[in-house]
């Protein structure tokens, strides 16, 4: 913006580096352009004067205007002028340095003639309005008082903050007007020892608004003097700093809401900044305490080797802004190991960044050694159960092996029982009476029935020794499932219990031709089967094949029956354990069915599973790998 200025401009850094300057300068001087930014403004001061610059900037900075300072300074040519110089610093609304102004001139032909000099007047005069208009842009206060404390001007933001025109209140007493009636006393004091050339920084009072409301602004004060030193006002740069204190005040209460909360706990609660040093301990352990461990890290309290271990994981929490679980150990005064367990929570600043951290440990001390003698006691159970388990497998080796023999001892007197009521009943040795027809129908049924618990005793027993082989052979399996439900019709048709029957639908390599045990697979369906009709006294059983494209068998029984609670589910697979419906006296079955088709299905690479709904029924489904011909053998 400064390109058009028709005086010299420069800019400077805080180390009095030359930051930019306008072609007038570069035309006073006779310098290139990059032959002087970034070299230090003394570079082109006479030489017997270039070492008073560091001092004077330096003060120039503290009182941050300065107003005909003239320096010898050397042209491009070697020629020295006499360069003035008015120059200001810029500051941000927090009050923090950016850079200087400076506005200079040659005048070192000043008295050459008068016309030189109104035109150089006329210059000063654009450039103090410039100036002035640059102020009116900052956004912070700024104030000028007589010696007396009578308003002279400020700029538009401190007519925006404080609702007055300079026009209504020129003139007036600054204190009288702004001043809360309880600051007056403390502020005029401060203002008597800015005008006497003490200068004030940092001074926080309240003004009063033209609405009646009140705003907290920072001051920083500066006297102003004329070219003879004589004080001719007070130049006051304020920040509204209103919201920053009731923030802090509401940090402060927060703070406070927290440790008196923290405190009310067993908890260990400590917090952290970003650098991991300690900035608030609430209920500190083992004899430490809050005072010996605030600006501390780790390394000043833990051992060496646990606070690599603990830092290592609160860096972690500030990279990835992640809370963490972590374990903490700690010597007691009394030489023992104390192991505390919590939490480590990143905490943010306004700007949603992780800004430090919060941890809360407890003393898991006791619960750590109850931990190890629960181990202890653990590993001894195991030990025992070990025992015990290889007594019970001999045991039931024993028991597999005793049913097998009784079984087949007791089925030879079953068959031949069944065979001779046959023979009765079909009227070969003579006519009976309904009586008689009736008992003997009943001595074959009940032999039926207990021929069919031995055959599951039996099988059970052989799946037990482990000595049931399986013989697989291309199956159809569609065609299988329809006959295992024909085999079931009767019983579902007695009872008035609709089938339905969904084939595989999907395209099988082989046409539903599958590597299969025909025997072990169909009576596995059967028993699915027949378990749905029994416990469906009305409605309907839907059986359902299908083919995954993972390389899985779905056999599903779907009925509409009593269904079975939730925490009943696994027991219908517990082998003689009968699950009993709310309105049945007596379960029906043995008890072995379901057990038994799951350990065929296991023993097949399967397994089944039951889904199941109280009062609306239950889905068992049968799950098998598909197999097929070429498959090479597992």
């Amino acid at each position: 913006m400064f390109l058009n200025v028709p005086l010299g401009y420069q800019s400077l850094d805080e180390n009095g580096n030359v930051l930019d300057v306008n072609p007038a300068w570069l035309e006073v001087l006779g310098y290139e352009r990059d032959d002087v930014v970034g070299h230090s403004f003394s570079e082109f001061l006479d030489p017997a004067v270039a070492d008073q610059f560091p001092e004077r900037f330096a003060r120039f900075l503290e009182e941050g205007e300065t107003e005909s300072v003239v320096w010898r300074m050397i042209r491009g040519d070697g020629t020295p002028r006499d360069i003035s110089f008015e120059c200001r610093v810029a500051q941000d609304p927090d009050g923090r340095f950016l850079r200087t102004h400076c506005i200079l001139q040659d005048i070192t032909e000043r008295k050459r003639t008068e016309a030189d000099n109104a035109q150089l007047n006329e210059r000063l005069s654009k450039e103090r309005d410039f100036l002035e208009r640059l102020l009116d842009t900052a956004h912070a206060i700024i104030l000028v008082l007589d010696p007396d404390g009578r308003i002279v001007r400020f700029n538009l933001y401190t007519g925006e903050i404080s609702g007055y025109r300079l026009d209504e209140v020129r003139g007036a007493d600054w204190c009288e007007t702004f001043v809360p009636e309880r600051d007056r006393e403390r502020v005029r004091r401060l203002f008597l020892e800015a005008v006497d050339d003490i200068q004030t920084r940092g001074n926080i009072n309240a003004i009063v608004t033209k609405n009646g409301r009140e705003r907290e602004i920072e001051w920083y004060d500066r006297t102003l003097k004329d070219s003879d030193g004589n004080v001719i006002g007070l130049l006051s740069v304020g920040q509204d700093v209103t919201e920053r204190l009731r923030a802090e005040r509401a940090l402060r209460e927060s703070e406070e809401r927290f440790r008196v909360i923290a405190s009310s706990t067993p908890d260990h609660v400590m917090v952290h900044d970003r650098d991991l040093r300690y900035t608030l301990v609430i209920n500190p352990q083992l004899g430490l305490t809050e005072e010996g461990m605030i600006g501390k890290t780790d390394h000043d309290i833990l051992s060496s080797e646990e606070a690599d271990r603990v830092t290592a994981i609160k860096k972690r929490v500030l990279e990835t802004g992640h809370p963490e679980h972590a374990e903490i150990a700690l010597l007691s005064p009394e030489g023992e190991q104390e192991y505390f367990s919590g939490s480590l929570i990143p905490t943010h600043d306004s700007d949603g960044e992780v800004d430090g951290l919060i941890g809360y440990f407890r003393n898991v001390t006791e619960i750590r050694r109850a931990e190890g003698e629960l181990r202890a006691m653990n590993e001894h159970l195991e030990t025992l159960v070990e025992e015990r388990t290889a007594e019970a497998v001999g045991a039931n080796q024993a028991k597999s092996e005793f049913l097998a023999s009784m079984s087949h001892e007791l089925r030879t007197p079953l068959n031949s029982a069944i065979g001779f009521s046959g023979i009765l009943l079909s009227g070969a040795p003579g006519e009976l009476n309904d009586e008689q027809t009736r008992q003997l129908k009943m001595i074959q049924a009940s032999g039926r029935g207990l021929l069919s618990l031995v055959d599951k005793i039996l099988d059970l027993a052989k799946i037990e020794a482990e000595t049931v082989d399986v013989e697989l052979c291309e199956t159809d399996i569609n065609d299988l499932c329809g006959e295992a439900l024909e085999h079931v019709r009767p019983l579902a048709e007695g009872m008035g219990v609709e089938l339905r029957f969904t084939p595989c639908a999907k395209e099988c390599p082989r046409c539903g031709l599958v590597m299969m045990d025909p025997g072990k697979l169909t009576q596995i369906v059967l028993n699915l089967l027949s378990n749905a009709v029994k416990y469906t006294s009305a409605g309907s059983v839907e059986f359902q094949v299908d083919c995954t494209g993972e390389g899985t068998m779905l056999v599903r029984v779907t009925d509409t029956g009593i269904g079975i609670e939730e925490e009943a589910l696994e027991l219908v697979f517990v082998e003689f354990v009968q699950v009993a419906s709310e309105d049945e006296a007596k379960p029906q079955g043995t008890g072995l069915g379901l057990p038994i088709s799951r350990k065929l299905a296991q023993l097949l690479g399967g397994d089944i599973t039951v889904t199941s709904t109280p009062g609306s029924g239950s889905v068992f489904t049968l799950e098998l790998p598909l197999r097929f011909a070429e498959d090479p053998p597992e």
